[in-house]
């Protein structure tokens, strides 16, 4: 090829372009400068295919065409081939997968399955990402518009896993991303089946069933103090007719607008029972002084019969 084109150049009937406003020795200098223009290109065109591999153009009864290449493309930023800025495209015949990186590391890779691998040449899923120290992903909307990755199963319910731009919250929801399943704020917050956190670590608008929930709080042992000062029952009764509930116990109305903390209704409720079991120890000390008195005055009943039989 470089022959060839060495022996068109060197031609004196090479055809040349009649430019308006030159003379005809002028045109033919011309066609001669582009023509060594031109051959420098394919020049560099030979030595970077002696270079970086092999290509053709293939084409299919001439409405279709192909450009194979043998080894790997070779992009670089600069445009003189010679330092490190650069990237490839390359095909990995052993491993069976294109490779797309910096210079010639794996940057990203597809295998014969179709599975993208960033920073792996094994991807087992669709998209696997691999890091050297941690991996991740980011997704961010230009617009401030919802960022969300949807899981879908042809035949059942979508769910979407991302940010609700217009309250701040991460959100996993269902086909609607209105939905509020499970939602977290800035601070940490959790809400199932709500948004309105407020000040809670954790709202759930609904039921929860649990085997076990653990309450770190005060507890109620300071009833046994012995300065404790217990209400006599009295004043339990008199609270109950004035109030009708138990001190220091909300009402039923008080429940229903504001609800109960569970730590604190827990004390509250032992507190009283830790109260009725001093009721009861003293009850049980009264009858059994009142037991003590009946039997010896069944003993002088006893008596008293026995003289008035003599």
């Amino acid at each position: 090829m470089f022959y060839l084109l060495t022996s068109l150049l060197k031609q004196r009937n090479f055809p040349y372009t009649n430019t308006l406003g030159t003379s005809k020795n002028e045109n033919k200098q011309l066609n001669k400068i582009t023509m060594k223009r031109t051959l420098i290109a394919l020049t560099f065109v030979l030595i970077t295919y002696s270079s970086f591999g092999q290509w053709s153009n293939t084409s299919n009864n001439g409405t279709q065409g192909a450009v194979k290449i043998k080894n790997y493309l070779l992009f670089d930023a600069d445009g003189d081939f010679t330092g490190g800025n650069y990237f490839t495209i390359q095909d990995d015949p052993t491993n069976n997968y294109l490779r797309i990186g910096y210079r010639f590391n794996n940057h990203l890779n597809i295998n014969s399955q179709g599975n993208i691998g960033i920073g792996t040449t094994s991807p087992t899923y669709n998209l696997h990402v691999k890091g050297t120290s941690y991996s991740g992903l980011t997704m961010e909307s230009a617009l401030g518009n919802d960022n969300f990755i949807e899981f879908k199963e042809s035949t059942k319910q979508t769910f979407k896993v991302g940010i609700d731009s217009d309250k701040n919250l991460f959100k996993i929801a269902r086909t609607n991303f209105n939905d509020n399943s499970f939602v977290v704020d800035y601070n940490g917050s959790v809400g199932i089946g709500t948004t309105n956190l407020s000040s809670w670590k954790l709202a759930v608008n609904g039921n929860i069933r649990a085997k076990e929930i653990k309450v770190e709080t005060g507890w109620s042992d300071f009833v046994f103090d012995k300065k404790y000062n217990l209400p006599s029952l009295k004043e339990v009764e008199n609270h109950i007719k004035e109030k009708g509930h138990l001190k220091d116990i909300p009402s039923a109305k008080e429940v229903e607008q504001n609800g109960i903390f569970l730590g604190e209704m827990d004390s509250k409720l032992l507190q009283k029972i830790e109260e009725l079991t001093l009721y009861t120890i003293e009850q049980e000390k009264k009858i059994n002084e009142l037991e003590s008195l009946n039997s010896k005055l069944l003993e002088l009943q006893k008596r008293l019969e026995k003289l008035e039989n003599q």
